[in-house]
């Protein structure tokens, strides 16, 4: 009869370990995975409670309330096994019977670690390309700055239209008048382009290569390194890593600043990158080049109008 009572004792507090599962009980002060905010930029996992207490050595690691203590603050601990069969010494005490040993399972698997984290720039990022490959059309406006050493700065604006890749660029201001009113247009990824100059001379189209030097910036730059395809496949296309300076407004709109180091492939002078991501629409809103603190090259988007239907008029040049 003793025996009965004392198997069966043991039975009762197996039974109430395994109830849980492996898990603690609601009521257990434990950091809830739920309940954590998970930091962009920093792998900020919950803490979690000291591992491999063991217990204490004059309990009955069966009946005994400072294991069953242990127990609820170590989930991962297990029972303590009797290999030789024979009973646990008993414990003296009124509350308690001498009982034996049970042989007992592992817990279940600690929870997972959480899945690596994503930072802002590379959210911003990935939100911009997304935004960039769901547009069929855009346009807008763009005011431009470029300055060579010991040149005049040179100052322009101009229109963009684009339909299903197809370009169209028509200048509305620049410091050199005789750029006033030329057209451009060109299909993106494609050499080909054709220009159709201002003026008395509108009447002439002129059908050209990307790499015609009279269409180079006063730096030297081709257009299809630098028009809105070009920052989109050069900047977004995940071969950088941008960091996120912060925010500022253009327009009204809230912008985030991202910053990339020597990451310009087609003029090694420029050492520093900023590109601004508006944080509604994800589109690009600015474009900036230094060599080194100085400001070389600089454009902003303006009246900008996504997914916006483009009449023949617009695209055509």
């Amino acid at each position: 009869m003793k025996n009965q009572i004392i198997v069966v004792l043991a039975l009762a507090a197996l039974n109430s370990l395994s109830g849980c599962s492996g898990n603690v009980p609601n009521s257990a002060a434990y950091p809830g995975y739920a309940a954590q905010q998970m930091a962009y930029s920093q792998n900020n996992l919950p803490n979690t409670q000291q591992l491999g207490q063991q217990p204490n050595p004059t309990s009955n690691p069966v009946t005994s309330p400072a294991t069953s203590q242990t127990r609820a603050s170590n989930p991962n601990a297990t029972i303590q096994q009797n290999t030789t069969g024979s009973k646990a010494a008993p414990v003296k005490s009124a509350a308690t019977k001498p009982a034996t040993s049970v042989k007992g399972a592992p817990l279940a698997m600690p929870a997972k670690a959480a899945a690596p984290q994503v930072s802002v720039a590379q959210q911003l990022v990935t939100k911009a390309v997304a935004r960039f490959n769901s547009l069929d059309s855009f346009k807008f406006m763009v005011e431009g700055f470029e300055m060579v050493s010991g040149k005049t700065p040179s100052r322009l604006s101009f229109n963009m239209f684009a339909l299903k890749g197809q370009a169209k660029i028509e200048v509305l201001k620049h410091t050199n008048s005789l750029y006033v009113g030329v057209k451009m247009g060109y299909q993106a990824g494609k050499e080909a382009i054709s220009v159709r100059p201002g003026g008395a001379l509108g009447f002439v189209k002129v059908d050209t290569k990307m790499n015609d030097e009279r269409l180079s910036t006063p730096r030297g730059y081709r257009l299809d390194q630098i028009d809105a395809f070009a920052i989109a496949k050069r900047l977004l296309s995940g071969s950088q890593q941008p960091k996120v300076l912060g925010k500022t407004q253009i327009n009204g709109r809230t912008i985030a600043i991202l910053e990339y180091t020597n990451a310009n492939s087609f003029d090694q002078r420029i050492t520093r990158e900023l590109l601004g991501i508006d944080m509604e629409d994800h589109f690009i809103r600015m474009h900036e080049m230094f060599e080194g603190d100085k400001l070389v090259f600089s454009l902003k988007l303006n009246n900008i109008q996504l997914n916006a239907p483009v009449s023949e008029a617009e695209i055509k040049i």
